[in-house]
């Protein structure tokens, strides 16, 4: 099974499997307040059947080259994602999402999971350009990408529904 670490013993990205169903969808769970203001599919995932199912059709996307989905282990516990949401093999494009436990925000630890994720993305898929899509409202999501060079490309308005709220969304784009 892939496995990357980015810091020493302390942070790693693993390809995300079914067996790690169960405790992904524990920590989705503790985090709904945290991560529901901001990400629409948290409605959609109400068991760990539910989140079991996700990784398995992200194999499948991840089988034919088209996305790269990963947990990132904190001490060994499991903290986030960060993903190739789409990999356009035509273009060398890639879309990359993320999410953090509440517990482990302002460590650092995303903008080096970014940064981790588009190296495989060079290395691997012959990526040219990488792109991030956040909430104009979402701070600590903009800063990522805001952080580690990207420039904004464009903003899109109601991009996605939350909750009953439309949200517009800047799309960052870095070439590498």
């Amino acid at each position: 099974m892939f496995s990357r670490k980015i810091n020493g013993d302390t942070l790693r990205m693993c390809l995300a499997i079914p067996q790690y169903g169960d405790e992904l969808y524990r920590l989705i769970d503790r985090n709904r307040d945290h991560l529901g203001q901001w990400l629409p599919w948290l409605d959609e995932t109400q068991s760990p059947a539910d989140t079991k199912t996700f990784i398995s059709a992200e194999l499948m996307k991840f089988a034919r080259g088209e996305a790269l989905y990963t947990l990132l282990f904190v001490h060994e516990r499991i903290g986030g994602t960060v993903a190739f949401k789409s990999i356009d093999s035509q273009t060398g494009t890639a879309v990359i999402g993320y999410w953090l436990a509440e517990e482990f925000t302002g460590l650092g630890i995303m903008s080096k999971s970014v940064t981790e994720i588009i190296q495989l993305g060079k290395e691997y898929y012959d990526l040219k350009t990488c792109r991030i899509s956040c909430a104009v409202e979402n701070i600590k999501s903009r800063a990522i990408p805001e952080r580690l060079g990207f420039h904004e490309k464009e903003t899109l308005a109601n991009a996605e529904c939350v909750n009953g709220r439309w949200l517009d969304h800047i799309v960052y784009e870095l070439n590498l």
